[in-house]
């Protein structure tokens, strides 16, 4: 059997755990963002992902403890609602093992309330479709 490796494939969390729906993602209090809980604008928001490719330092299969925590190797950017969202941080999250990833991002101020998508690139390659961010 032949088995495709990439270098970078990102998948983000989904709450159903499908890949689709809405993304795992905290808000600052570390709070699920749900229909009920939706992001502020301009708000810190933490998604979950995994599929980042090589983080420095990091050993396969060690749970991440920090300090210090690996960093992603390649370039990353991210998108909710169609505008960039500023990352803050970008790495390995405590309590997870190496390849589980944590990205801190800022909602955009000029996004529309409602459910809208979040889109990671790293190393040029994208997140699944279907991902969503509820907004205040």
């Amino acid at each position: 059997m032949t088995v495709p490796v990439v270098p970078v494939k990102p998948g983000l969390f989904t709450i159903n755990s499908s890949g689709s729906g809405p993304g795992a993602i905290l808000d600052s209090f570390n709070q699920m963002v749900t229909a009920d809980n939706p992001a502020d604008r301009g708000s810190i928001v933490i998604v979950f992902l995994t599929g980042g490719g090589r983080m420095d330092p990091g050993i396969d299969g060690q749970v991440a403890t920090g300090p210090p925590l690996p960093l992603l190797s390649s370039e990353i950017t991210a998108r909710i609602g169609g505008a960039n969202a500023e990352i803050l941080y970008a790495g390995g999250a405590v309590g997870l093992v190496h390849g589980g990833i944590q990205l801190n991002l800022r909602v955009p101020d000029g996004i529309m309330p409602g459910d809208q998508p979040v889109v990671v690139s790293i190393g040029g390659r994208q997140s699944q479709p279907g991902v969503t961010l509820r907004v205040k």
